[in-house]
């Protein structure tokens, strides 16, 4: 099950904003860019606040994390007298295998047989004020619920007409939608002893860490459990129960220790290997079993708190998440919320993060605000969405602000830097990433420019999934085939390697003639169009190099149903494989001729590279 669409209605500065996460090509990775104060942060404590799930790290009693007091919500340019709603709508959208677990689940604990599909489910919950004043909660279901009881007539059930029933149903459905899980910007205390049992301190705490052993049980996959698995086995005298604890503890550390920290040496780029987790199991004075956790180095052992600030952050992160989407229980599916993530890391560990959405999110959603380009993923631009305060007449002025003016929106990226160039301000990290200026001290990599996104998205597919390109060919995309004049001067007054690379249509030679006549000479050793790698590509665009079965392969990965080719189909369809790392049965014809690109594109830039080389030495 997944959330498809958020909308927000009068929570804080938020008046009326609709957050529509259900993109073509699909990506379950989301990403919120903004200026500060922009309502980045606001969105994601609307979204946090919908109350029908499990997973809310309430229990870990952070600073500011949770909103005790309803009446805080109300708009500040409301508070004086505001009787009305606070609302929160959530849609979610069903697979084949939710519509078969909850119509088992469903038959089984209330006897209604579901006989149609679900497929959507809308909830809204709305909050009720009256003279400002917080009045009550209702929650609101809407879906389409048809069936019937003892294989009697189907009919539709409504709450109206059946609300013992429907109710039944309802709570049934309730323990299949995904937990929400909010990180917020700071560092969460990882505790040095996590009891297994009921303890009166920090009961809710204790729980909640106990849920992440738990995962990382899941996570191995050897179905063992706390309650048998563990605390049984510590209490037990039996020495064989003590063997069987130990190894599992082991088994436990070591794996923990090879993925968190195999990550964090991409992260840190340390070449220390000899650090591992320890995990240890102890009893308190009153029989309660408790575990330890540990990081061990060269030097000694040492506490979670006694390491440095990044790698505490990072350490509770991927403990929180990466095992939270391996829980047995209910699918492992969550939707993880992080509010300007890796703030305490280095840049370049900001970018090595993505990789670990990228894992993190085949199980689960993931929606993430930041205004760093490290955190901006090209793949991920058609799920990227810029959040806006309307309230600003000029978005670098914040002097301006007052409460009357506050309103905050999220529109899509590309719908919203095509209708508003002029606020480049507020998805500068994305231009950051695609209109790059390095510095001095930068090491700037060769690149093969390309007409636009389309030609970029079926390239990095071919290199990354179908050949499994370890040093793939960095590409760069422009806007159009006659987009690249400026990322071209940039180049050459740098005296950097590059390729442009176009199609060879009627347009691609068009563009292709005027740079030459733009460049002159300058530009010979680093123009080419695909007439160029090989003759029997004259006349045709990037997409063409597949073959016409191949293309609609591609095409019905997406639109299953699809009998002829589309090419907007097509191009969305090559993102979503990419995206989701799918390998597709392609021929090898087609396979041959983008091998023949790429073997090219690196046989001139090292022309290229030589042709640059000696210009500098003249």
């Amino acid at each position: 099950m997944l959330y498809t669409h958020f909308e927000i209605k009068n929570f804080k500065g938020i008046n009326n904003t609709k957050l529509d996460i259900s993109t073509h090509p699909s990506s379950k990775i989301h990403c919120l860019v903004g200026l500060n104060e922009s309502g980045k942060t606001t969105i994601l404590e609307a979204i946090n606040y919908f109350t029908y799930n499990s997973d809310k790290l309430t229990a870990l009693d952070l600073k500011g994390y949770t909103i005790d007091n309803p009446n805080n919500l109300i708009p500040i340019s409301l508070r004086s007298n505001y009787t009305g709603n606070i609302t929160v709508s959530v849609e979610l959208e069903l697979n084949d295998a939710d519509e078969i677990a909850i119509a088992k689940d469903v038959k089984a604990e209330s006897g209604f047989e579901i006989t149609q599909k679900i497929e959507n489910i809308y909830i809204s919950q709305i909050i009720r004020y009256k003279d400002s004043k917080f009045s009550r909660t209702n929650v609101e279901w809407t879906l389409s619920l048809r069936g019937r009881k003892a294989k009697g007539r189907s009919y539709f059930l409504t709450y109206h007409k059946n609300r013992d029933l429907w109710l039944k149903v309802v709570n049934v459905i309730k323990k299949h939608i995904p937990g929400i899980l909010f990180f917020p910007n700071f560092l969460f205390d990882f505790p040095s002893k996590i009891y297994l049992e009921d303890i009166e301190t920090d009961y809710e705490k204790h729980k909640f860490y106990r849920n992440v052993v738990q995962d990382i049980l899941d996570g191995i996959g050897n179905r063992a459990n706390v309650q048998t698995h563990i605390v049984a086995r510590a209490k037990s005298n039996d020495q064989a129960d003590k063997i069987s604890l130990n190894q599992l503890l082991l088994t436990m550390a070591r794996h923990v220790s090879q993925n968190v920290f195999s990550q964090w040496g991409n992260i840190s780029r340390s070449k220390n290997d000899k650090k591992k987790v320890t995990i240890n199991h102890g009893m308190d004075q009153d029989g309660r079993v408790y575990l330890e956790f540990n990081i061990e180095d060269v030097d000694g052992l040492y506490l979670i708190t006694e390491r440095s600030l990044g790698f505490r952050w990072f350490f509770v992160f991927f403990l929180l998440t990466y095992y939270r989407s391996h829980r047995a229980q209910a699918g492992g599916n969550v939707l993880f919320l992080f509010d300007e993530p890796a703030s305490n890391l280095h840049q370049t560990a900001q970018a090595q993060l993505l990789d670990i959405f990228g894992k993190i999110g085949v199980n689960s959603q993931i929606i993430y605000t930041t205004h760093s380009h490290h955190l901006i993923n090209p793949k991920w631009l058609d799920s990227t969405h810029i959040v806006r305060n309307e309230g600003l007449h000029d978005p670098s002025l914040f002097d301006e602000l007052v409460p009357t003016k506050t309103r905050i929106a999220v529109h899509k990226y590309r719908t919203f830097s095509t209708q508003h160039p002029d606020q480049s301000a507020y998805f500068q990290p994305i231009l950051d990433v695609l209109d790059y200026r390095p510095s001095q001290l930068e090491l700037v990599p060769d690149i093969i420019m390309v007409e636009g996104k389309s030609d970029y998205y079926i390239l990095r597919y071919f290199q990354e999934i179908i050949a499994k390109q370890k040093h793939p060919i960095n590409i760069l995309p422009g806007t159009g085939s006659g987009s690249l004049t400026t990322v071209i001067q940039l180049y050459l007054a740098w005296g950097k390697n590059f390729l442009v690379l176009l199609d060879d249509d009627k347009e691609g030679k068009k563009q292709r003639d005027r740079y030459f006549e733009l460049f002159g000479s300058a530009i010979n050793p680093f123009l080419y169009s695909l007439a160029d790698v090989d003759p029997s590509f004259r006349n045709r665009e990037i997409e063409d190099l597949a073959d016409t079965n191949d293309k609609l392969l591609v095409q019905r990965f997406a639109y299953p149903s699809d009998a002829l080719f589309n090419k907007t189909h097509f191009q969305r369809a090559i993102q979503e494989a990419l995206i989701n790392n799918h390998v597709l049965p392609l021929n090898t014809g087609s396979t041959e001729n983008f091998q023949k690109v790429f073997r090219f594109c690196l046989q001139k830039l090292k022309v290229a590279a030589a042709h640059t080389e000696a210009h500098s030495l003249a």
